[in-house]
């Protein structure tokens, strides 16, 4: 089985994506790869140059190779294999909206199990403003007009479970782990 976490930039995902990792035992990172520089709140990427991920590219070995803020990330096809042969391990991603689309195809065609889709975002424009400010993100209203229109832009996929991450982010942590246990996916243990 995959869960998402999708969103734009500065919602929160991969702090959320840690949370899960540390109340659900049963939970591993599906990795991915990518050409921007590290953030002490990432997890699961290894840091590849422009020219590596290029020959990785052309190898064809990314399920779905995609460029995002200037940036490249990409999800290798060999360990989406892996994610149907433990019925234990429950795997969890960070991905954008439109590869959550290809993820969910993906998982269909090949038979690995079931796709739980959530999708974070701040329906308050100042508080993501400070954050991403926070993260020293350059030209920010651009990156906020970025992030509302991959929220319009998801808003189309009806796959997935939308949560607002514009107040506590402790609430919100515990708000999605509560979706996860009631979508049958796992146990709090």
């Amino acid at each position: 089985m995959l869960i998402t976490i999708s969103g734009a930039s500065g919602v929160g995902k991969d702090t959320v994506a840690k949370f899960l990792l540390e109340i659900f035992p049963n939970t591993a990172f599906l990795r991915s790869f990518t050409t921007r520089e590290p953030r002490d709140s990432d997890i699961g990427y290894e840091y590849i140059s422009e020219e590596e991920f290029s020959r990785m590219e052309q190898r064809g070995v990314f399920a779905w190779p995609v460029p995002a803020h200037g940036n490249k990330y990409g999800t290798l096809k060999s360990d989406l294999f892996n994610i149907g042969l433990d019925d234990e391990k429950i795997y969890l991603s960070v991905l954008v909206p439109e590869i959550v689309e290809r993820a969910r195809m993906y998982a269909r065609r090949y038979k690995t199990g079931d796709v739980l889709s959530i999708y974070l975002y701040c329906s308050d424009k100042n508080i993501l403003r400070s954050r991403l400010l926070e993260r020293g993100e350059k030209d920010i209203e651009r990156r906020i007009k970025d992030c509302l229109n991959w929220d319009r832009d998801a808003r189309r996929l009806p796959f997935f479970i939308w949560v607002d991450n514009s107040g506590d982010l402790e609430t919100t942590k515990k708000e999605v782990a509560r979706l996860i246990k009631e979508a049958g996916f796992l146990d709090l243990e």
